[in-house]
């Protein structure tokens, strides 16, 4: 077999690294570790992956400001192929190369898999299998890797990897003093059979890594070989018990190493191997994702938080990070740089202010040398480039960071920030004064120091603004000094604060109306309210939030300034679904003491006042609309309303909103038609008239969600709904003029055939209608008129269904809504002969609670009129709300084919009116009220002993009230004094309703104008 060596090109970037200088590599290379005294630097390309793994590798010396390439990635050349992840004070570097004695077959491939190896002094040297078993090893992206190199050279740690992770074991390599190499498995605690060896100290004695038991990750540290694993505080516990703990880094002396308790790096805890104690180190907040951190032979950390732009989600910042571990504090990485390097100019952004785009990976044992990397993310067509600086760090006095720092806006284009001073005494500083920064650009110099400071900044920029504030010193010399930077504070500074506002959120952010979110107190995760697509209205774009944690929270969406001093009304409305969660056996939680609440504020936010709150169990389980009447509390003021959920974290759900909207209100025609009868169980029954001017017959009553569908091999099949005397009875005497429904069509059967289909209508089980349905919209609302108008006649059943025939068979024409609305015998019904027998969808699935709880989607459309006109459907249209007294009665949204609802709690004479919502944010004016009086009412006046009527007046001849209505209930007019005009009523019959005495009297009376 022929053999290749491993690839070594020479000197091919040349650079040197001075203290106030930066130096950067060439394109497409990527630090991974920076050697104990910062002279080797060790990365890859990160374009060049096979297999999962690196493929090209370099080490950059900078002490003869050299850069080697060590590997490539030549085609059909596995011989050059490898990956290095670390480096020691020689220059040494260990990590893995292709086994070109251990080829695979998987996957189609035929191609060998990876080995441990050390490149020294210009030549390879691979690290033995010894006892593991290679049968393992059987896909390319197993095999063994060597993550770390003692400063002697003598140890390597890494892990042996099968499967593609499915099983790990630690490994260490010695090298002994005839120059071989021999392996070691490292041993673990009883019951973990897996574990990874990630870092290993100077004098290869402490070694940092995960010891693994089933899908638990647990830290771990190795002295001379004894494995010990992390003991945690019982309040990190839980979390590392439920998630997979990462270790980072460890110190080159190997006193401290760096663990999370989670993979997703945040939490992250530095260990000290001599107490055997932890600390946590509090990041500047955990919205971030943290870059590999490192850590220095004191215990400093240096490391970023990787976030994303509010403007784009495709782009991602840095936040760079120094913590010093001797103080206990976090700062900024620009501001060591500042300490250390002043003079220090880079040609890229450092800053977090400036949305950096380079973060560090690596740090010397002493912290004076600094590696990293600017624009990783290849995908969005960036060039990931490597970065080196030294710096010269001394003993320095480090002032107080700013803090508590409270920024609001408190007018349009006006912000005022708030802090107390420093008080602190030092032994060569003096504090002069404050700089205010504005999106890292300096906006602001205060000279004088107060017990209280105060700046407000006018005239500033549209959008999301982070302001930071900075102590400005001078030490006993006279020189200035200036302290890190506060954490920034952001003030949403919107363009204006227009009146109405809608927002459906299909921009994906909640930025595009300057929405902020506040949390007050709670887990991290109860903080968050996100903006994203399949969670709104229809599946599109919406707002989600909700709680999980177990532990008491409240957090808030709030909404911009809105100017509504030149209206007269105000009114929110907004859908809303919510959904709890049942955890494994637990009982159902108590949704009872979590609470969202819609508030205001007319004091730019300072205080808020509740306008209206429902508790969990209260939120609709299926899509609502909640609509609230804010005319009293906020018009003709500018306020700001939120959204603020709060509770015990008792429950455990999620929700999310859509369509939010703040306005006036009235924007479109108020809904027709309202009328409404007892039920013998004394309940009021409740109907009005759909989008197309008509009555709906049918048994819908949730909104619309995917539906279910029904065929019968190409043979002719009926569904249909059947309505009794009882549930005719409120239309006696209309006409069914039309009926909708929506047919079926499975573009991927499409045969030669089509579908067609045609109305049927039964009275009395006599076929008295069948209308071929002229054009059908497939998979859309068809209506059909009738060509002969039935009048409904509430002694008669009525059956009004769909019959497909003439189909291709593979087809399922007929459609229906899965739902608790279901009456089986009535919603459900379906016929195969014509309707000489009828039979239900429930009893075809068995009783299936999802498949047999039909309604079918099958709408007879009910006019007062027998030539009234068939209207379009308004494609806008959500859905209706239904108030008594102005009081809203349903929660879940009434759907635009179910113009109907049942008050089974109603009170004597309350009026009630119905109010249509559209997709676009639309609300139209409440219909016309109708009142039913649930008391008797007495024998219908003889003469007009008590009430006086002409032509032009009704007039109440003892103290009292006056109503008029029409025949079905509909008020037309009313008057708490007693006396009606009737002038400019329309003619036809009416009923004066008069109350006096504790009593009501009706007379119907005939009005000819």
């Amino acid at each position: 077999m022929k053999k290749f060596s491993l690839l070594l090109v020479v000197l091919l970037f040349v650079c040197s690294v001075r203290a106030d200088e930066v130096k950067v590599m060439q394109d497409n290379t990527y630090a991974i570790a920076l050697s104990p005294n910062g002279q080797y630097l060790v990365g890859h390309n990160p374009t060049q992956v096979v297999f999962g793994i690196e493929t090209e590798s370099f080490l950059y010396n900078a002490g003869n400001a050299t850069l080697n390439w060590i590997t490539a990635n030549d085609a059909g050349t596995w011989a050059t192929c490898g990956q290095f992840k670390d480096v020691n004070d020689a220059g040494t570097i260990c990590g893995s190369v292709k086994d070109l004695q251990h080829y695979v077959q998987f996957d189609g491939t035929y191609a060998p898999t990876n080995i441990a190896a050390v490149f020294d002094k210009g030549k390879i040297y691979r690290l033995p299998y010894g006892d593991l078993d290679t049968t393992k090893i059987k896909q390319h992206e197993d095999g063994t890797f060597a993550r770390s190199i003692s400063n002697d050279g003598k140890v390597v740690v890494g892990y042996c990897r099968c499967s593609n992770s499915a099983f790990n074991y630690p490994c260490k390599w010695n090298k002994g003093d005839d120059g071989e190499w021999t392996f070691e498995k490292l041993a673990l605690p009883e019951g973990y059979s897996d574990g990874l060896a990630i870092g290993v100290s100077a004098n290869g004695r402490t070694i940092v890594g995960l010891a693994i038991k089933g899908r638990l990750s647990h830290a771990c540290y190795w002295i001379d070989g004894v494995c010990h694993l992390v003991k945690c505080t019982e309040e990190d516990a839980k979390l590392a018990n439920q998630w997979q703990m990462r270790v980072m880094d460890i110190s080159n002396n190997g006193r401290f190493f760096i663990f999370t308790l989670t993979s997703y790096f945040g939490n992250l805890r530095i260990f000290d191997v001599e107490s055997g104690t932890y600390r946590a180190l509090s990041l500047f907040d955990n919205n971030g994702r943290i870059q590999i951190p490192s850590i220095t032979d004191n215990g400093d950390v240096f490391g970023s938080i990787n976030y994303t732009s509010f403007d784009n989600a495709a782009e991602i910042y840095y936040r760079n990070f120094w913590y010093q571990y001797s103080s206990n504090r976090l700062f900024d990485l620009s501001y060591y740089l500042y300490l250390f390097s002043p003079n220090l100019t880079t040609p890229f952004s450092m800053s977090y202010e400036d949305k950096t785009q380079a973060f560090p990976c690596a740090i010397s044992a002493d912290g004076n040398a600094i590696a990293g990397n600017k624009d990783i993310l290849t995908v969005l067509g960036q060039t990931p480039t490597a970065w080196l600086l030294n710096v010269n760090k001394t003993e320095r006095e480090i002032p107080a960071t700013p803090d508590k720092i409270t920024g609001n806006s408190t007018g349009l284009r006006q912000a005022t920030l708030t802090w107390a001073p420093d008080k602190n005494t030092y032994n060569s500083l003096t504090l002069k004064g404050y700089n205010v920064y504005c999106d890292g650009k300096k906006v602001a110099t205060l000279n004088e120091v107060k017990d209280k400071l105060t700046v407000t900044l006018n005239d500033q920029p549209a959008g999301y603004l982070q302001f930071t504030v900075e102590g400005v010193y001078s030490d006993k010399q006279g020189k200035e000094m200036l302290s890190p930077r506060s954490n920034p504070v952001s003030v949403t500074m919107p363009e204006n604060y227009a009146f109405p506002l809608f927002d459906d959120f299909e921009k994906e952010s909640l930025n595009t109306n300057y929405w902020t979110t506040d949390k007050d107190y709670g887990d991290d995760n109860e903080g968050l309210w996100s903006a994203g697509p399949y969670i709104g209205h229809g599946g599109s774009y919406g707002v989600a939030s909700g709680a999980n944690s177990s532990k008491p929270y409240s957090s808030s969406l709030i909404s911009r300034p809105l100017d509504a001093t030149r209206a007269k009304r105000v009114k929110c409305s907004f859908i809303i679904l919510c959904q709890s969660e049942q955890i494994g056996d637990e009982a159902e939680h108590d949704l009872t003491q979590d609470t969202l609440s819609v508030e205001y504020s007319i004091d730019k936010g300072n205080s808020w006042q509740t306008a209206k709150s429902w508790t969990i169990a209260q939120l609709p389980k299926v899509e609502g609309i909640m609509s609230i009447d804010l005319t009293k509390q906020v018009a003709e003021k500018t306020f700001q309303l939120r959204f603020h959920k709060y509770g015990t974290g008792v429950g455990k759900y999620y929700f999310y909103l859509d369509n939010i909207s703040i306005g006036k209100g009235d924007d479109a025609e108020a809904p027709e038609g309202l009328i409404g009868q007892n039920t013998p169980t004394k309940d009021v029954f409740l109907a009005w008239k759909n989008g197309r001017k008509s009555y709906s017959l049918n048994y819908l009553s949730e909104p619309e969600v995917p539906g279910l569908t029904l065929g019968n091999e190409g043979k002719e099949l009926i569904g249909a709904n059947k309505f009794t005397g009882q549930e005719l009875s409120m239309y006696h005497g209309k006409y069914l003029t039309s009926v909708t429904t929506r047919i079926n069509y499975y573009e991927e059967e499409a045969g030669e055939l089509g579908i067609h289909a045609a109305v049927v209508v039964f009275e009395n089980g006599k076929l008295v209608c069948e209308q071929e349905i002229e054009n059908i919209n497939y998979n859309q609302k068809t209506t059909q008129a009738l060509a002969k108008p039935i009048m409904i006649d509430s002694c008669k059943e009525l059956i009004v269904g769909i019959k497909i025939h003439d189909y291709d068979e593979n087809q399922l024409p007929l459609l229906y809504a899965h739902s608790k609305a279901c009456v089986t015998g009535k919603s459900d019904l379906f016929s195969e002969d014509n309707g000489a027998t009828w039979k239900t969808v429930w009893d075809f699935y068995n009783g299936d609670p999802y498949n047999g709880a039909c309604c079918w989607e099958i709408t007879g459309n009910v006019t007062d009129e027998a030539d009234a006109t068939v209207k379009n459907d308004d494609d806008s249209l959500i859905g209706y709300n239904i108030f008594r007294n102005g009081m809203q009665l349903n929660n879940i949204c009434i759907p635009g084919e179910g113009t109907r609802y049942t008050d089974k709690q109603p009170l004597d004479k309350a009026e009630y009116t119905v109010v249509a919502y559209y997709i676009d944010g639309r609300e139209s004016s409440p219909s016309m009220p109708f009142v039913i009086n649930q008391t008797s009412i007495t024998t219908p006046l003889p003469d007009n002993s008590l009430i006086y009527i002409d032509d032009a007046t009704a007039k109440l001849k003892v103290k009292g009230t006056l109503c008029l209505l029409t025949v079905d209930g509909r008020i037309v007019a009313q008057s708490e004094k007693g006396i009606l005009s009737l002038k400019n009523i329309p003619s036809g019959i009416y009923i004066v309703l008069a109350e006096c005495n504790n009593q009501s009297f009706t007379k119907k009376i005939a009005i000819r104008n």
